[in-house]
């Protein structure tokens, strides 16, 4: 890579690009926003919130916007970071030697949430089989293996529009859903009325305060789609991303006061983008609440393990036919889908990243 020499720099065109100005040219940046929230909302989202209106009803869903809301800025900061600075946290922490240890901590927690991504193969697999009567295993070979055919064409145009078509297909699909059970006047006040949670047994939590940890913890940010959404900024080549993917080695005291502007312009932008990522994961954890609210618990259904998909499924056929019950399984199986598409990618590019610092690996 070539250093570049700050004195160098006053007439020369600007290194990094213009962020967007307009609401038009913003939707374009949107890509790693759609990804994150798509890999996000197949946890969390469709497992726990639906146990959550189906034991407490419409009571305390004021909770999952808070929620959402609330974690997202941790994620800002960090991706932030990397569009200002041009770096990976794994690439910071291994710079830094005091902070090696937070290298090999990402590396560990990569290796821990590749073990639940195994256990969404298997939920996917199990709610695919619903659609197609095909073994679960099998299922489970035919995502693994679309999943790593995406990964490894190192395309980042495939996987965002492929995570963004996902994304807007299983928002569309529970809103319908949902719109079918759409709840009174008297359960939204109930909805916004603050309460608190108790213990659930689908969740095995043993007291509310132990409920309102179990949803804090799934709903929103969660630890691979935030890992990895560091390095869908980076192909996108936000900020500071974009010099050094043109061989470019930049300081921030390098830079002409034009590129500090535009690198502050390219920070609004991951908040504007995890903002947006906020919203929809709030909009998909109401309507999914609200489908579980409105079917399990009026019918006083408390489902235990894996009883909750079938039960709903068997709801919205009992109520309103076999096309509301596939549409519902449609949106559960992209969904869980999709959980697994973002990680996938990300964890294969941190890996990448801590075999080149051992030598072991280079592109």
């Amino acid at each position: 890579m070539q250093k570049q020499n700050s004195k160098e720099k006053i007439n020369q065109e600007p290194r990094i690009s213009e962020p967007p100005l307009s609401l038009k040219e913003f939707i374009k940046w949107l890509g790693p926003a759609f990804i994150f929230t798509a890999s996000q909302i197949g946890g969390g989202e469709l497992i726990t919130v639906p146990l959550m209106g189906a034991y407490l009803g419409m009571s305390c869903l004021y909770l999952a916007p808070i929620i959402a809301f609330i974690k997202i800025f941790g994620q800002f900061y960090l991706v932030q970071y990397g569009v200002v600075r041009g770096k990976t946290f794994l690439q910071t922490s291994w710079d830094k030697k005091w902070l090696r240890w937070m290298f090999f901590a990402l590396m560990l927690g990569c290796i821990l949430h590749s073990m639940l991504l195994a256990g969404l193969l298997g939920q996917t697999g199990g709610i695919f089989d619903f659609l197609i009567l095909l073994p679960p295993n099998i299922w489970i070979i035919i995502i693994t293996a679309v999943g790593f055919l995406i990964v490894f064409t190192r395309n980042y145009n495939i996987l965002e529009k492929t995570s963004s078509i996902l994304l807007w297909v299983f928002l569309a699909l529970i809103t319908i859903v949902t719109i079918l059970f759409w709840p009174s006047i008297d359960d939204w006040i109930q909805a916004i009325t603050p309460a608190f949670p108790i213990a659930i047994k689908g969740l095995e939590t043993s007291s509310g305060i132990m409920t309102l940890a179990v949803l804090f913890v799934v709903l929103g940010s969660g630890f691979g789609p935030t890992v990895s959404y560091i390095w869908f900024a980076k192909d996108k080549k936000m900020g500071m991303f974009e010099p050094y993917e043109k061989g470019i080695e930049l300081e921030l005291e390098d830079l002409t006061e034009e590129e500090i502007e535009r690198l502050k312009g390219w920070r609004k932008v991951v908040l504007y983008q995890n903002l947006v990522s906020a919203t929809i994961l709030s909009f998909f954890s109401i309507m999914i609440w609200i489908a579980a609210a409105q079917t399990l618990h009026l019918e006083g259904l408390e489902p235990v393990g894996d009883d909750l998909i079938p039960q709903m499924v068997s709801i919205f056929t009992t109520t309103y036919g076999e096309w509301s019950g596939i549409i519902f399984i449609l949106c559960g199986a992209l969904a869980l889908f999709s959980s697994i598409l973002g990680p996938l990618y990300g964890f294969s590019r941190l890996w990448e990243e801590s075999l080149e610092r051992f030598g072991f690996y280079n592109r």
